[in-house]
């Protein structure tokens, strides 16, 4: 008999411990510093801080920085709307930045990383992108 309570407290105790692992997913990415290494970009690294509905871009090399606003229509869909920083080239170029709008669609996060998909939006002109963000640096 007590081999059996010995065996069903085991068994218990990995059914309480298991609970207490939370499994990834897009709520835990409202907040947060995430690592952006983008595609054929050479090497660039980006920091990304977002709290909520504000998210700030670092360009790890230049330091560079960039402020969006975030508009989230569900816990794995949001858009991002420019709302300072940046040097642009004209005033074309700026106006353009102002106009964007950018929606984004998280695909997968696991412990390490997130994927997602983007569709950026400048008046007529569409384009859509894929990618990943790091929880860490690489």
């Amino acid at each position: 008999m007590r081999k059996y309570i010995g065996v069903l407290i085991f068994v218990a105790s990995g059914f309480v411990l298991c609970s207490f692992h939370k499994t990834p997913s897009c709520d835990t990415i409202k907040n947060g510093r995430f690592h952006f290494y983008p595609t054929g970009s050479n090497g660039k690294h980006y920091i990304i801080d977002r709290k909520d509905s504000i998210q700030s871009e670092i360009d790890f090399k230049t330091y560079e920085m960039s402020v969006w606003n975030v508009n989230w229509l569900s816990d794995c869909v949001f858009y991002l709307n420019y709302k300072s920083g940046l040097s642009f080239k004209n005033d074309m170029e700026r106006k353009a930045y102002e106009n964007a709008l950018i929606k984004v669609s998280i695909t997968k996060v696991t412990d390490q990383y997130f994927t997602y998909k983007s569709l950026l939006t400048m008046g007529s002109y569409k384009q859509e992108f894929n990618d990943t963000m790091w929880f860490k640096e690489k």
